[in-house]
């Protein structure tokens, strides 16, 4: 984003931008102010977020099931949202926890 549209503080960064919503439902992004259609309404944004957001260290793993059943009763049964939050209170860190179906073997 432009330095036009963002000013960086101490410990923050503020983006300005707008949301533009079309009657018929759809949605787009500007960074400046829109030039508005009849059936467009805009919303100017301004979002602060903490320099600390882009320096956290972001960890990703992954489960593999070597046993094709026991990985997709896993994929039937887990309840993703409770995994996530469990997961989040143990570690004490913010959890986006995505299950993926098992992939079949071809062969």
């Amino acid at each position: 984003m432009s330095p036009r549209y963002s000013i960086r503080r101490q410990d923050t960064i503020e983006f300005s931008f707008h949301l533009v919503f079309e009657s018929r439902g759809n949605m787009r992004f500007s960074r400046g102010a829109p030039a508005l259609e009849s059936n467009e309404r805009s919303m100017s944004i301004t979002a602060t977020l903490p320099i600390s957001l882009f320096k956290t260290p972001q960890l990703r793993g992954t489960i593999k099931f070597d046993d094709p059943e026991a990985a997709d009763r896993l994929f039937h049964d887990i309840d993703v949202a409770e995994a996530s939050d469990a997961l989040s209170g143990a570690l004490g860190v913010d959890i986006d926890l995505v299950v993926n179906k098992p992939e079949q073997d071809s062969g």
